[in-house]
């Protein structure tokens, strides 16, 4: 497998490659509730109880917005998105407007009744969380009893022929596991793999799990090592690649942050905000419940937008400035609390320059 090929986006929420396949198809990632019946060690959003949620008639109002404004995928996150009891009826309302209606599940969707309900409801694709071909170190990272859930939704999606792809967050715990988890992958029937580099933020900060150089350089060996049949898509591992990986990987400028551009998130109470890593920041643009979703795509993201030209140092002297811009703005605001700095995780700007 190509470089080139494999790492479509750094953003690590970011859902269309694994998706669709592309890169520019404006896309919306809807969080219909916080619950969660998981505490899993690496979650971002540390998802766990609800609080402030919309009514199914707020959500299709939204969802018509969204859809209005343009959007051709909708994705639906939680928690655990299986928990809020609107997700059929809004699946089958996204698919009625002609969205293209996805979820991510830990595995809680994978009952029969629920799954064929999903299904009949409009459901095109879904993704199954799952961190380890190995059960014991799996239920360690997400819970108890997880992996014996994710593998029961995978078998029960692909009866009803819904494509199917396993998410793994990589992490210190779990690097040297990437080739086995490709190979369960397979043997279970899924169709492909999106890895995620861990994030430090929620609980991944909380537990102090991170991802290190060494160790991220051995699952992209295993990953770029693969030659079997599933699709792979990699996120977040924009700094973990060498300069010249990098240069390869940005062909085409698939690199770029997709945050306010075609790619927006709305909150579980109805804040906008550019991506999901911006959501755990609390930085929103506006509600879509009180502001047209038009409005607040076409000018509220200003910041974001501005931040794309890459003016602030050390990363305007930096030869890859218009594929990077300057990284991650949710990792830079955690870091200095402004999006106008450098992605904390480069380390090029120290020898990478014009």
């Amino acid at each position: 497998m190509d470089i080139s090929d494999l790492f479509a986006y750094d953003c690590p929420a970011y859902p269309l490659p694994h998706i669709s396949g592309g890169t520019s198809e404006f896309v919306a990632t809807v969080y219909l509730t916080n619950r969660c019946n998981m505490r899993c060690a690496a979650c971002y959003v540390s998802a766990g109880s609800g609080r402030g949620e919309l009514s199914i008639y707020q959500w299709k109002h939204i969802i018509r917005e969204l859809d209005e404004a343009g959007a051709r995928y909708i994705y639906f996150l939680g928690g655990e998105p299986t928990m809020s009891p609107h997700l059929p009826e809004l699946i089958k309302f996204s698919s009625e407007l002609g969205l293209s209606p996805s979820l991510s599940t830990n595995g809680l969707a994978g009952s029969s009744n629920i799954a064929r309900k999903l299904a009949e409801s409009g459901l095109e694709h879904v993704q199954v969380s799952l961190d380890s071909s190995n059960w014991m170190l799996n239920d360690e990272l997400r819970g108890a009893g997880s992996f014996r859930m994710a593998i029961k939704a995978v078998r029960e999606f692909r009866k009803l022929a819904i494509p199917i792809n396993i998410s793994t967050t990589v992490s210190d715990r779990n690097f040297n596991d990437v080739n086995g988890a490709l190979m369960f992958a397979e043997e279970i029937g899924a169709g492909g793999m999106n890895f995620i580099a861990v994030q430090s933020f929620g609980n991944a900060e909380i537990n102090h799990l991170s991802l290190s150089y060494r160790n991220a350089r051995v699952a992209i060996a295993q990953m770029l090592a693969y030659k079997g049949p599933l699709k792979i898509t990699a996120n977040g591992f924009r700094f973990y690649l060498k300069p010249d990986e990098f240069f390869r990987a940005s062909i085409g400028n698939k690199l770029t942050c997709p945050a306010g551009k075609n790619y927006i998130v709305v909150g579980a109470d109805g804040k906008v905000y550019g991506c999901d890593l911006l959501m755990v920041k609390g930085i929103a643009v506006g509600n879509a419940l009180s502001i047209d979703m038009r409005h607040i795509i076409e000018k509220r993201f200003s910041d974001l937008n501005e931040r794309k030209s890459v003016t602030f140092k050390p990363c305007s002297f930096c030869m890859f400035r218009a594929s990077c811009q300057g990284g991650c703005p949710a990792r830079a605001l955690n870091a200095f609390n402004t999006i106008y700095a450098n992605d904390p995780l480069c380390n090029w700007s120290t020898h990478i320059s014009n």
